[in-house]
């Protein structure tokens, strides 16, 4: 019979274990480890507990994952997003690869520090929002909670996926859990860099047009986008208010988008869109009524930013 030497990882006592045993009993203090199935097993208690300092320094640092919100926020946009987002992932890199070597360390443990990153990042939004001065002439609380949902949607949870760690998924629910505890009326969706990114790829102003087309599988030179993009570089161009209404609607309508995209139920929500405004306002565009498609459309928006929460960019 062949024997291996190994280490206990939890008292550093050396063992004579039987190369075929998979699994063995520390003689020296009871305990079980895993004999192949990683290097992490045989891993010594001095190195352990360096991992176990060095994960809970890592915890400590979980409010650097969120104080720099408002930056990133303001780089949603079709030109700046990409480079933002991988600012962030870098610099959120370090953190999450002490944490997930800890997470490694034993079977089963991941689970537990999924909860703990969950828990300590909500609880830090959560103590930020409760200590920030709101009220009537501060900003109100509830767009501070919306800031905060709409960064973990666009920033956090794509930048856990992007990681691709093993434990993310896990990780993911676990944010939405402790989120939706303290913010049921805020609802918080699961996302990908490359589902955002993809919305930016539209041409032109119409944003929500476009998306609702696309949903209904019309291709990007199909009638009602081509009046609507009339609509827009005509008429909407003709007045100072207009051109300014257009430029609001470049910030706000990527945000309106990415929500819905973010939304499992975004396919009926772009049917519904369709029928309630923008058929509608292709009605209206057809027959020349043009004041009547701007408030139309100018009512879709704030409905829509009212939905789906998007009210910080006001």
């Amino acid at each position: 019979m062949e024997y291996i030497i190994r280490e206990c990882p939890y008292c550093n006592g050396e063992l004579h274990i039987p190369e075929e045993l998979e699994t063995c009993i520390c003689i020296y203090c009871g305990k079980s480890f895993r004999t192949k199935d990683k290097e992490l097993e045989v891993i010594s208690a001095d190195v352990r507990q360096r991992m176990e300092a060095e994960y809970q320094e890592s915890i400590m640092q979980i409010p650097s994952l969120v104080k720099d919100y408002e930056v990133f926020l303001s780089k949603f946009t079709k030109k700046d997003y990409k480079q933002a987002f991988v600012d962030y992932v870098e610099a959120c890199r370090s953190l999450f690869d002490t944490v997930t070597n800890y997470a490694e360390l034993d079977e089963g443990r991941d689970s537990i520090v999924a909860e703990t990153v969950a828990s300590e990042l909500v609880k830090c939004i959560e103590n930020n929002i409760n200590s920030a001065k709101t009220g009537v002439l501060t900003e109100p609380k509830k767009l501070l909670i919306e800031k905060y949902r709409f960064f973990l949607m666009v920033y956090t949870v794509p930048m856990i996926n992007h990681l691709q760690i093993g434990y993310g998924d896990i990780l993911i629910d676990r944010i939405i859990k402790e989120w939706t505890v303290r913010y049921p009326k805020f609802q918080l969706a699961k996302g990908s860099y490359e589902q955002l990114q993809e919305g930016f790829q539209r041409k032109g102003w119409c944003f929500i047009t476009t998306a609702a087309c696309e949903n209904m599988n019309k291709p990007d030179d199909c009638e009602e986008l081509k009046l609507f993009r009339f609509f827009r570089d005509t008429y909407m161009q003709q007045t100072q208010e207009r051109k300014e209404k257009v430029q609001v609607y470049y910030r706000i309508a990527p945000l309106i988008v990415s929500a819905i995209t973010l939304s499992p139920d975004n396919e009926d929500a772009y049917r519904r869109i369709w029928v309630d405004y923008l058929q509608p306002c292709y009605d209206d565009l057809n027959e020349g009524r043009y004041e009547i498609c701007e408030r139309r459309y100018t009512s879709m928006v704030q409905d829509l930013k009212d939905e789906y929460q998007v009210h910080f960019l006001d």
